[in-house]
C-alpha cells in the first residue's frame, strides 16, 4: 500500500470523526501531532541535566490544522510518563517533571507548550534515546491528546482550510524518530492486518545490482565425471557376488549389498556424458 494513499485514508477519517465531535455525536478521537525542535539541556538550576523541548505551537500544520496552545493539564500531571513512539506497550523511557506554556517560543513567535523530560538512567534503551538526541540524531517528539473544543476553519471563498483546536486535554509526550502523524501509521498497521505494511519508494533511486562473471574451472568437475562413470561401468559389468550362506560378515571386510541395474547405468552414464557435452 502506498503511504500517501494511507495519510489520505487516515485524514479522511479523521476529519469524519471530528466532525461527528464537533455534531456532539461522538467522543473526541485521540490525534497525535509531532513537533520538530532541537533538544537543549538545562545547564543550571534544580533543572540541571534535564532536556528542554518543544511540545506544541500554534504553527499550522501539515493538515492545515492549528491548536492553541490552551492545554488541559492536570490529568497528565498525575501520571506524566514519557514515552518511546507512542507505544503504550513498552515501559515508559522517562518522565516530565514539569510542562508549562511559554510565550514567544513558537516559530511565529506565539506561544508554546515546552516540557523537561528525565530520561531513566537505569534504562539502557531510554540512555540510548537520550543520547541520540544530544547528538542531534534525534530531533522530533510528538504529543498525543484530546481536543476538548474545535471548529472548522474556511477561507474567504468559505473552502475548508483544516480545523483549529482551541482546547485540549494533553493525553501523553513521546520521543519519536519520523515526525510523522502516529494516527497514520496505527492506521496503516490497521489496513495491512496480520502482513507486514510494505511502504512503495521510487524505484529510480535505486540503483540496479551489479553482477560480476565468474570464471569456472571445469577440469576438476570433469574429473570427477570420469571417475564416476568409470566407477558405474564397472559396476554394471563386473559379476554378481555370491555370497556363500554359511559365510559370517565382518565389520572390517563388508561385502557390497547390491549392484546397479544396467538400465540405471545407462541412464546415469548418458547424464553424465551430456553434461560433459554441454561444458565443453
Amino acid at each position: 500500500m502506498d503511504w500517501s494513499e494511507v495519510e489520505v485514508r487516515v485524514r479522511e477519517n479523521e476529519l469524519e470523526t471530528l466532525e461527528s465531535f464537533i455534531k456532539g455525536t461522538e467522543a473526541a478521537p485521540e490525534m497525535f501531532r509531532p513537533m520538530v525542535f532541537k533538544a537543549e539541556v538545562e545547564k543550571s538550576g534544580s533543572d540541571a541535566g534535564l532536556m528542554r523541548f518543544v511540545a506544541s505551537t500554534e504553527d499550522k500544520d501539515r493538515s492545515g490544522d492549528v491548536i492553541r496552545q490552551n492545554w488541559e493539564l492536570s490529568n497528565f500531571k498525575q501520571n506524566p510518563v514519557y514515552m518511546w513512539g507512542h507505544d503504550y506497550t513498552r515501559a515508559p523511557i522517562g518522565v516530565v517533571p514539569r510542562i508549562w506554556v511559554e510565550n514567544g517560543k513558537a516559530l511565529n513567535g506565539g506561544p508554546a507548550l515546552m516540557n523537561l523530560v528525565r530520561f531513566d538512567e537505569s534504562d539502557s534503551f531510554a540512555m540510548d534515546i537520550k543520547g541520540k538526541f544530544e547528538r542531534g540524531i534525534l530531533k522530533a517528539q510528538s504529543v498525543g491528546f484530546r481536543p476538548l473544543e474545535a471548529n472548522s476553519v474556511r477561507d474567504a471563498d468559505g473552502r475548508f482550510e483544516g480545523y483549529e483546536f482551541t482546547r485540549s486535554e494533553l493525553l501523553e509526550i513521546s520521543a519519536v524518530s519520523i515526525p510523522a502523524n502516529q494516527m497514520a501509521l496505527r492506521k496503516a498497521a490497521e489496513l495491512a492486518g496480520s502482513a507486514p505494511v510494505i511502504f512503495f519508494m521510487d524505484s529510480s533511486s535505486f540503483a540496479p545490482p551489479v553482477i560480476e562473471p565468474v570464471a569456472l574451472d571445469l577440469s576438476d568437475i570433469e574429473k570427477r565425471l570420469t571417475d564416476v562413470e568409470g566407477k558405474i561401468l564397472i559396476a554394471d559389468t563386473s559379476d554378481p557376488v555370491v555370497e556363500e550362506p554359511d559365510v559370517q560378515k565382518t565389520e572390517t571386510n563388508p561385502e557390497p549389498e547390491t549392484s546397479l541395474s544396467s538400465d540405471l547405468s545407462a541412464e546415469l552414464v548418458g547424464a553424465l556424458r551430456a553434461v560433459r557435452q554441454e561444458n565443453n
